[in-house]
């Protein structure tokens, strides 16, 4: 019995240390000034130290996520029809972490 023990609990962290992760995300919710969701507008996620960007857009609640993104520094530009470009010059993305917008 002892020795299943150890096995399931061997198992158990193998599970936990394979659920780490080298990558980052970025999530949020795009709003107008009055603080109403802003839906389908367009992000671009630029990496600054390598320029690789990632388009997504926002969902019909104004929410958007960019996972699996290398840790780095980022610039972040929203846009949408009838409002002013919005840019963000830094946010830092940490390994296994999510940076909330």
């Amino acid at each position: 019995m002892r020795k299943l023990q150890s096995l399931v609990l061997l198992a158990a962290l193998c599970v936990a240390a394979y659920a780490q992760s080298e990558r980052g995300s970025i999530t949020g919710i795009v709003t107008d000034p009055a603080g109403a969701a802003i839906a389908a507008a367009e992000l671009s996620i630029i990496n600054r130290d390598t320029n690789v960007t990632a388009k997504i857009t926002t969902t019909a609640t104004g929410e958007f996520s960019a996972p699996n993104l290398i840790p780095g520094q980022y610039r972040i530009e929203v846009s949408a029809p009838g409002f002013k470009r919005f840019i963000r010059p830094l946010l830092i993305v940490s390994a296994a972490s999510t940076a909330r917008l």
